[in-house]
């Protein structure tokens, strides 16, 4: 099969990466990547062929595939000068490009837990082990373990433990070289993770060395020097943990046994609770030292224009805190991390907002959107213009957001997943008694029709729920601009015909998505103030957004979220950050460049 691959005989998908095309076989492959295969057999367009690997290097993935034909991968290595011996008591490079050797094992290491390759994953640990202890070069040591703590901690833990007990055995070494000392300090300082793992891993063998020096037993002449040299690199390794978090983390020196097995230097449920542990900025005002954004979070609380049960206004934490575990999350199905992709994705927070005067909240809501649209991006090769994920709110604060991106972009035709229409005319749900109260959560998308923010290409999807006249108001939203799937639609006509119906109706225009919590069946999204039974369960709506990868996302919202009323397991809140992750990774898939409107 090797032979047959090089020649690309029978190949029937090709691997992509940083324009190198490598035909593969999908049964080699799919077989031992269930990540791989996931994204083949799915609807997605990896399974018309072509699977793109990206963020990694051509060498690396062409590494991977050898393993998963042969069992194994060459390093790419290269012999340096014969001439280069080594000289009594220096550390110096061997014949062998060693650090090469160490950085493609990282790599592939990182690259087998990316895509779930359990064998690729031990082959690659042995031999970075192996490798390890080989190494002699000062400088080389330096930048591997540099490349090492650059991974994310949760896939690199094993690599980190075999990194510090290699430094544990180098400075224990008597009499301890100078440039050894040097090298491992200048790494302390500069690595925080580094010191964190290596204070706890030298307090436990300062023990260990302290006791064989008391030991009568076992004390031997060399023992001080090596507690002397694990006390300098421990104590230094301490301090500069507790210097480097202000002082805010436990020292070391009151190390247990416990605490020595967790790295403080990460948290997935600590710190500012911002969405997916994102960072934070002030996105409201300008600010000059800001590296720019291309996707915003925002949070809108705001829940006095419903007609049934309030409480969406403490929805945006709601749904941050329940993303907390999303920090690092890789789909199953694409193999994509959208928050830790190419687009820097900040927290805002959320919008100023009132609930004593509706008209007041509304104008704060629009000029926190302007203001946050207005800001520079961090690609701008990619994007001119952020783009905002909204989390509600109740569904009034969709026109808010759709005021703000025809500023920017124009008029944009909107998705939008619900079971109630939105479209009702305001004389009728308002009642006619006054503008403020005309402006509600079911009359929005009418209003952002009479201003003409929207295209006449919409869509809604999921409708179920009752309507207050039948004719007039069906009218009234195709006058609106609408095309409707009702929820049922699922089981007579099934995903596929609903996916193309949308993708067809809003064709190569922007796009909005808005997606109502309340599309769900109250089985899967009870906390929500007008539930409808017969709706959506979340994996239905999760394939429905995945098939519209492709299309030009400019902004979306999930709103209606009220956690008063959700469940033990808050499926709700899971829910709500399903659908943000979706929106998300249809951005990152597909980059908008366009100028802002003025």
């Amino acid at each position: 099969m090797l032979s047959a691959q090089h020649r690309g005989e029978f190949c029937d998908l090709d691997i992509v990466c940083n324009g190198h095309t490598i035909p593969v076989h999908k049964v080699i492959i799919c077989l031992q990547s269930p990540v791989i295969k996931a994204a083949c057999t799915g609807s997605f367009a990896e399974s018309a062929g072509r699977y793109e690997i990206k963020d990694c290097s051509y060498e690396t993935v062409q590494g991977m595939v050898d393993y998963l034909y042969t069992g194994n991968y060459d390093t790419c290595t290269k012999q340096l000068p014969k001439e280069q011996s080594e000289k009594p008591g220096e550390i110096v490079p061997g014949q062998r490009d060693v650090l090469s050797e160490l950085i493609q094992h990282v790599r592939m290491f990182s690259l087998a837990d990316k895509y779930l390759i359990d064998g690729l994953l031990e082959l690659s640990r042995t031999k970075f082990k192996k490798t390890i202890r080989e190494e002699r070069d000062t400088c080389a040591f330096s930048q591997f373990v540099a490349e090492v703590y650059d991974l994310q901690f949760e896939s690199s833990k094993e690599l980190r433990d075999i990194v510090v007990e290699s430094v544990r055995e180098r400075v224990a070494v008597v009499p301890l070289k100078p440039s050894v000392q040097e090298a491992v300090d200048g790494l302390i300082d500069e690595i925080p993770e580094f010191a964190g793992d290596l204070a706890s891993a030298g307090v436990r063998n300062v023990e260990k060395a302290a006791q064989r020096l008391w030991d009568p037993g076992t004390k031997e002449n060399h023992t001080e020097g090596e507690l002397s040299s694990l006390l300098h690199t421990t104590v230094h390794a301490q301090q500069q943990q507790f210097v480097a978090h202000g002082g805010s983390k436990i020292p070391f020196w009151a190390h247990t046994e416990s605490v020595g097995e967790i790295n403080l230097a990460t948290y997935d449920f600590g710190g500012i609770g911002t969405y997916a542990n994102l960072p934070h900025e002030n996105c409201f005002v300008e600010n000059e030292s800001s590296e720019g954004f291309d996707i915003a979070i925002l949070g809108a609380p705001f829940d006095t224009a419903v007609t049934g049960r309030p409480g969406a206004r403490f929805g945006p934490n709601y749904i941050r805190a329940a993303s907390k575990r999303r920090a690092y999350g890789y789909s199953i199905y694409t193999g994509v991390d959208p928050v830790h992709d190419w687009a820097r994705i900040v927290d805002c927070f959320d919008a100023p907002l009132t609930w004593l005067d509706n008209r007041v909240a509304l104008k704060t809501l629009d000029q926190a959107h302007r203001a946050i649209s207005g800001r520079s991006t961090a690609h701008p090769e990619k994007s001119t213009v952020p783009r905002i994920v909204t989390l509600g709110g109740d569904h009034t604060t969709t026109l808010s957001a759709l005021r703000s991106t025809y500023k920017r972009w124009g008029q944009v035709s909107v998705i939008h997943f619900d079971s109630h229409i939105d479209t009702w005319d305001p004389e009728v749900l308002g009642g006619g008694i006054s503008d403020y109260a005309r402006i509600n959560h079911g009359t929005f998308l009418h209003i952002a029709h009479e201003e003409n923010l929207i295209l006449n290409s919409s869509i809604h999807a999921g409708i179920r729920a009752p309507l207050t006249r039948p004719k007039a108001d069906m009218r009234n939203d195709r006058r609106c601009g609408f095309d409707t799937i009702t929820a049922r639609d699922f089981d007579t006509r099934g995903v596929k015909s609903i996916i193309d119906q949308i993708r067809q109706r809003v064709g190569e225009t922007n796009v909005y998505i808005s997606v109502d919590i309340d599309v769900l069946d109250p089985a899967f999204a009870p906390a929500t103030g007008t539930p409808e039974p017969g709706g959506w369960s979340t994996r239905e709506l999760a394939t429905i957004l995945a098939g519209l990868e492709g299309l030009n996302i400019i902004g979306g919202d999930v709103v209606e979220v009220a956690p008063a009323y959700d469940n033990n397991g808050e499926t709700t809140a899971l829910a709500a950050v399903d659908v943000v992750q979706a929106i998300l990774e249809l951005m990152v898939a597909q980059p908008v460049k366009a100028p802002a409107k003025e």
